[in-house]
């Protein structure tokens, strides 16, 4: 299994506090398993890495707990953390109103994130990309749909308009890589 970047989980922690307060994240640090409450109510070291597992575990958790009929839950909570990170420790990534240089560094904020897989690039043209994702060690439904509102969010913010984040192939349902397909419209205020 693979691991990923405290940030990663902070940025879950904080997702909680902002969207269902004190109340909710204490009902979903119950819901875990002892272990994992010690970690997640300590501190979280955002350049720490810390097992897929846990990652998993809290999503999982918070779909149970918190959003049970929210089908999008997961693309909200990569948004969030794009909107975080991407502000913060992630802002030199960014290229004011150049979505397309979000796109051909997305594979150096990926790396950030996870300790494994790769991600690929493909420009199709000034406003369209396809990512793809080989060799990720713990691909997932909740981790894929987290990606794509990153992805989407971290678009936005570079002035993408009406950035549409397509998933074409997932490892999870038996393909060999994942694969995102990403096109936008042209803003003509850029």
């Amino acid at each position: 299994m693979s691991k990923v970047k405290g940030g990663t989980i902070k940025s879950r922690i904080n997702f909680i506090k902002e969207t269902y307060g004190q109340k909710g994240l204490d009902l979903l640090l119950n819901s875990l398993p002892v272990e994992d409450q010690g970690i997640l109510s300590g501190i979280l070291l955002y350049s720490s890495w810390y097992p897929f597992e846990l990652y998993e575990r809290l999503d999982n958790a918070i779909k149970e707990k918190l959003a049970p009929v929210d089908k999008h839950i997961y693309e909200k909570m990569g948004a969030f953390s794009a909107r975080t990170h991407l502000s913060t420790i992630y802002k030199s990534y960014l290229k004011e109103n150049n979505p397309m240089a979000f796109c051909k560094i997305f594979h150096n904020i990926f790396k950030s994130y996870y300790d494994s897989g790769r991600v690929e690039m493909e420009e199709l043209s000034p406003h369209a990309v396809i990512f793809r994702i080989y060799d990720f060690a713990s691909p997932s439904r909740q981790d894929c749909e987290s990606n794509i509102g990153y992805i989407r969010e971290g678009l936005t913010i570079c002035g993408a308009k009406n950035p549409k984040v397509l998933e074409s192939k997932c490892r999870v349902k038996g393909a060999d890589y994942c694969e995102i397909s990403i096109p936008w419209e042209p803003n003509e205020e850029i």
